[in-house]
């Protein structure tokens, strides 16, 4: 049985003020789903700096994004999943999208981080 990661120190930032001091170390890194909807622009450079700066020691990520998503420069110690996340609202299409992403992430995430409200509504199913 794998234990859950738990942190040795946490400290947290008041309103205004910026975190002096992040995660610093886990038992195991922490397994973090990352869920987007089809994107370009701010969503694409925001996840692409958010997986490029995560502490691989800390934060092992899987991308699970539609198949022509692309992030603005690649990263090949991300997993990756295509998954049929649609621009627009097809509650058969999205289910089915949520259905795959339970198969592939039951188990297996300690954290699911989703971008965009078509990634959030699919990955929360």
């Amino acid at each position: 049985m794998e234990s859950t990661p738990t942190p040795s120190t946490l400290q947290y930032a008041s309103e205004g003020e910026q975190a002096s001091t992040s995660l610093t170390s886990f038992s195991t890194p922490l397994r973090v789903a990352v869920v987007v909807r089809p994107a370009t622009g701010g969503i694409r450079r925001h996840v692409t700096d958010l997986l490029s700066n995560l502490d691989r020691q800390l934060v092992v990520p899987t991308l699970f994004a539609p198949a022509d998503f692309s992030l603005e420069q690649p990263l090949s110690d991300v997993a990756r999943h295509d998954i049929n996340i649609g621009a627009r609202t097809r509650p058969l299409n999205d289910l089915r999208a949520a259905r795959q992403l339970a198969q592939l992430m039951r188990g297996n995430f300690d954290i699911v981080h989703a971008h965009g409200l078509r990634g959030a509504v699919v990955g929360g199913l």
